[in-house]
C-alpha cells in the first residue's frame, strides 16, 4: 500500500461500533450531530443525545457580528446628528444625509449577504438532520429541539422542519426563535396522530391558528417572547386548557394604554410569569388554579379576580426609577406602591424587589 493511500484512509471509522459510540457520547450534541451527518459510517450509530440546539448564529462568521455592530453605530450616529441639527444650509444637510445613508445602506447590504449565505448552509444542515428516512430515525431520539432562523427566509423548509419535528420525530419540547419575525400556520398539523408535544416556546414567531389546532390542546407549558401582537393569547388560554406553566417575555401591546386581560375559568395554569412586557395593567379575571405569579421589569398594576389558589407572589421591578409612562399626557408618574397591594388576596409567600429613590421614599412613608 502506498504512503498516500495510508494517509487518506479513515482509520477512526474502522473502529468497532462500541468505541465509536463511546466517542460520540463524549461530544456535545451539536458536534455529534454534525459528525453523524458527514460520515455514512457514523450515520447508523445510535445517538445518546436527546436535546439539540440548532442555532443559525453558530454558522454566521465573526465578520457578520462586527458589521452588525458598525451598522448599529452608524444608525445611532445619524440619529444623534439629526437631533443636533447644526447645519443650516439645505444643500449641506442633503449632502450629509446622503453620506450617512450611503454608509448605512452599504452595511445593510453586507449584513443581508452574510445572512443569505448562512441560511443556505443552515438549510443543508437541518435537512440532513431532520428530513431523513424512517430507518435513520431509529438510530436516534429527539426529545428537545430548538430551531433559530432568519424569519421568513426559506419559509418552505421551515414549515417542513416543524412538521417533521412534531409528527415524525415526536419532539416533546420544541423551541422556535427567529432573528426576524417568523410565521407558521399550525393548521398544517391538524389531523396528525400520536403527537407527544407538551412544551412550546415561540420567540419572534407569529403562531397562526394555534388555538384551533388539536395538537396544542395537550400543551402543558407555553412560552411567548418578543411578540408585538397579543390578540390571540386569550384564545390560546381558553382553548389550550391543559397549560400549567405560562411565560410572557418582552411582549408588547401596541395601544396607548396597554392592558392585558386573562379570563380563562377552565384553565389549569399554576405558574404565570410576566417579564419585561409593556403592560400597564394586568387583569386576572379568572385563573382558578393559579398558584404562583411573577412580574419583572416595568411596574404593572395588577387587578386580582378569581384566583383562589394564589399563594406565591413575586414583584421584581428593578429599574433605575420605578415610574410609569402616561401615554395620554406623555409624562412620567411615580408608581404608587399602594397600587401593588390593592385587593391583594391572602398569600403564603410575598417577594418584593424595587430599585430607585422614589420607591425608597414611598416605602419609608408606608
Amino acid at each position: 500500500m502506498s504512503q498516500k493511500a495510508v494517509d487518506d484512509e479513515d482509520m477512526i471509522s474502522r473502529l468497532p461500533d462500541d468505541i465509536l459510540i463511546m466517542i460520540l457520547s463524549k461530544m456535545d450534541a451539536r458536534a455529534a450531530m454534525v459528525t453523524t451527518i458527514l460520515s455514512k459510517r457514523w450515520h447508523s450509530l445510535p445517538q445518546l443525545h436527546t436535546c439539540y440546539d440548532l442555532d443559525v448564529n453558530d454558522i454566521l462568521p465573526r465578520r457578520y457580528h462586527r458589521q452588525k455592530r458598525l451598522y448599529g453605530e452608524a444608525k445611532a450616529g445619524y440619529e444623534a446628528e439629526k437631533c443636533e441639527d447644526r447645519l443650516t444650509d439645505i444643500c449641506a444637510i442633503r449632502e450629509r444625509h446622503k453620506q450617512w445613508m450611503g454608509r448605512i445602506m452599504s452595511l445593510r447590504a453586507s449584513l443581508e449577504h452574510y445572512k443569505r449565505c448562512a441560511m443556505r448552509r443552515y438549510v443543508k444542515l437541518v435537512n440532513a438532520f431532520l428530513l431523513v428516512p424512517k430507518s435513520a430515525r431509529k438510530c436516534r431520539s429527539i426529545q428537545k429541539l430548538r430551531l433559530q432562523t432568519f424569519g421568513s427566509s426559506s419559509r418552505y423548509w421551515i414549515d417542513r422542519w416543524i412538521i417533521a419535528a412534531i409528527t415524525k420525530w415526536k419532539v416533546e419540547d420544541l423551541s422556535l426563535a427567529a432573528v426576524d419575525h417568523g410565521v407558521f400556520n399550525f393548521k398544517h398539523l391538524n389531523g396528525r396522530q400520536k403527537v407527544r408535544l407538551n412544551s412550546l416556546s415561540l420567540s419572534n414567531w407569529i403562531a397562526v391558528g394555534i388555538h384551533k389546532s388539536p395538537v396544542f390542546r395537550r400543551l402543558t407549558k407555553l412560552s411567548l417572547s418578543n411578540l408585538s401582537c397579543m390578540g390571540e393569547t386569550g384564545s390560546i388560554l381558553r382553548h389550550c386548557i391543559q397549560i400549567k406553566d405560562l411565560r410572557l417575555t418582552a411582549c408588547c401591546i401596541t395601544v396607548d394604554q396597554p392592558v392585558f386581560q386573562i379570563d380563562a375559568p377552565r384553565s389549569k395554569i399554576k405558574n404565570l410569569q410576566v417579564e419585561d412586557c409593556n403592560f400597564v395593567k394586568l387583569y386576572l379575571f379568572s385563573l382558578p388554579c393559579l398558584e404562583t405569579l411573577v412580574c419583572r421589569g416595568q411596574p404593572t398594576k395588577i387587578h386580582y379576580g378569581n384566583v383562589p389558589q394564589l399563594k406565591h407572589l413575586s414583584l421584581n421591578y428593578l429599574q433605575p426609577e420605578t415610574i410609569i409612562k402616561d401615554n395620554l399626557t406623555s409624562s412620567n408618574k411615580v408608581y404608587p406602591l399602594k397600587k401593588l397591594f390593592k385587593r391583594i388576596p391572602p398569600l403564603e409567600n410575598l417577594v418584593l424587589q424595587f430599585k430607585g429613590t422614589q420607591v425608597t421614599n414611598n416605602l419609608q412613608k408606608a
